[in-house]
């Protein structure tokens, strides 16, 4: 059943006639306390209407009993929207105590660009809300952001590890080269005599080789036994270091002989020389430098093209012209050629920082690493490490300068206390003899006084080394 006055004030309800016509009494007296139940459930101003408006009788009652139900229904729902409006100023207050812990850890500008835009409704109070939100946010991986930098900060940076890394380098360098040694050496101590007799072999192969070029049945006899010997050799000693041109007297001209083919210094090397070393080997590895000086050739240009139209090559001229390239200038157009580039060897570990800086910037793009131990070098007072310009005033003659000679050998005996190597380099024969009279005429470089190793050059004849122990 549903509820007892709503029952009562259907009109044509089955039960209220039933109820009404058996129990009237009864009837009148349900309806009686259901009125008054309800009724002092009503607000005090509604029950103050009703006194003033409303007759109280069976007829009023009766008739007032649905207004009744109908304040009551109307008395809950205000105070559903009573509560609702509680709800909305709690949710304002939680808003703005939301924005105003945020608002109050803001910086002065930021405040001021808020408060000259902001309103007091509330839509702006959420946009301004969402914005203090992401603020917080970024704040928040700003922090996060610092402490990494922090930990970041506690790391050894990028130059210390690459100087780590340089030394563990150096040091393996070192190492390897110990190793390589030792078990060389130890090889090379455990010969047979059967590897000897190899070696003497080869050696006399060699020796005999020239004398008998005149006989040619002999001679190729001869080259077969050096052809043999050397591949016995090689099994104990698979390195072999010649120049372009002692190799024709070391190694027969073989195919194939060496897995591999490592020239130094190309730049300064003709292409010419280079060939009968190319067919020795398997595979080749070119090292040289192009800012360096390329060969000297006696070959003219002019008698260079001659020979090239003779010989009908002339089309080889611009490649492979003896006066002109080098074999690093031909190596580096072939891998061009190939689409491939060449292999950077950027760091220097011979000259003082100061000398080598001046080619670094102006000739090799500031590519170099410069990886030279300094502490190695002269430590000196008076002259220290790097390039220094020192001007003498003098006179030449002869090609021969005695003020610059004095003042060279004056500088040695300086720096002769250090267990140093000094050299003393000039353009030309007649200085270099005048340079080296006065070492040998000077008391203290006399030999046996110092622990200093002392060489003159000139770039043309080669050196004078005086050893002074």
């Amino acid at each position: 059943m549903g509820n007892p006055i709503e029952l009562l004030c259907i009109k044509d309800n089955f039960i209220k006639k039933v109820i009404k016509k058996v129990f009237p009494k009864y009837f009148l007296n349900e309806v009686y306390s259901l009125f008054k139940k309800h009724y002092e459930a009503l607000d005090r101003d509604i029950q103050a209407y009703f006194n003033k408006q409303v007759e109280f009788n069976s007829k009023s009652i009766k008739a007032n009993l649905e207004l009744i139900l109908n304040f009551k229904r109307l008395s809950k729902i205000n105070k559903g929207i009573e509560e609702l409006k509680k709800d909305a100023s709690k949710l304002i207050e939680t808003k703005e105590g939301i924005f105003n812990k945020y608002y109050t850890q803001l910086s002065t500008p930021a405040k001021k660009l808020i408060d000259s835009r902001s309103k007091s409704d509330d839509n702006s109070l959420k946009q301004f809300l969402s914005w203090l939100l992401v603020m917080e946010d970024i704040t928040a991986h700003d922090k996060e952001i610092r402490i990494i930098k922090n930990l970041l900060f506690d790391e050894p940076n990028f130059y210390m590890l690459y100087s780590k890394i340089a030394k563990f380098q150096e040091e393996r360098r070192k190492i390897s080269k110990n190793i390589f040694e030792d078990y060389w050496f130890e090889k090379l101590k455990n010969t047979s005599p059967s590897d000897e007799n190899h070696i003497l072999r080869y050696i006399d192969a060699l020796e005999k080789l020239e004398p008998y070029i005149q006989d040619p049945t002999l001679w190729h006899q001869l080259v077969k036994e050096q052809e043999s010997e050397i591949q016995e050799i090689l099994s104990f000693l698979p390195v072999w270091i010649v120049t372009n041109l002692s190799a024709k007297k070391s190694l027969p001209l073989k195919e194939n002989l060496f897995d591999l083919l490592v020239i130094d210094e190309a730049s300064q090397c003709d292409i010419a020389s280079a060939l009968p070393l190319f067919y020795r080997a398997k595979k080749v590895v070119i090292i040289g430098d192009p800012k360096q000086l390329k060969h000297i050739s006696s070959l003219k240009e002019g008698e260079d093209k001659k020979v090239a139209s003779e010989n009908k090559v002339s089309k080889l001229y611009l490649d492979y012209a003896y006066s002109l390239n080098s074999l690093y200038d031909i190596m580096e157009r072939t891998i061009k050629d190939k689409n491939k580039s060449k292999r950077l060897l950027n760091q220097h570990y011979r000259s003082h920082r100061d000398i080598i800086n001046f080619s670094n910037e102006h000739f090799y793009d500031k590519k170099l690493d410069i990886m030279t131990d300094e502490t190695k070098l002269i430590s000196n007072k008076t002259y220290l490490g790097g390039i220094h310009w020192v001007d003498v005033k003098g006179n030449t003659q002869s090609l021969r300068n005695n003020e610059e000679a004095n003042k060279a050998v004056n500088i040695i005996k300086e720096i002769r206390d250090n267990k140093v190597s000094l050299g003393v380099v000039t353009l030309f024969k007649n200085q270099m003899d005048l340079i080296t009279g006065m070492i040998n005429k000077t008391e203290e470089l006399k030999p046996g006084k110092y622990n200093i190793s002392i060489f003159v050059d000139n770039y043309e004849i080669g050196q004078t080394q005086f050893d002074l122990k």
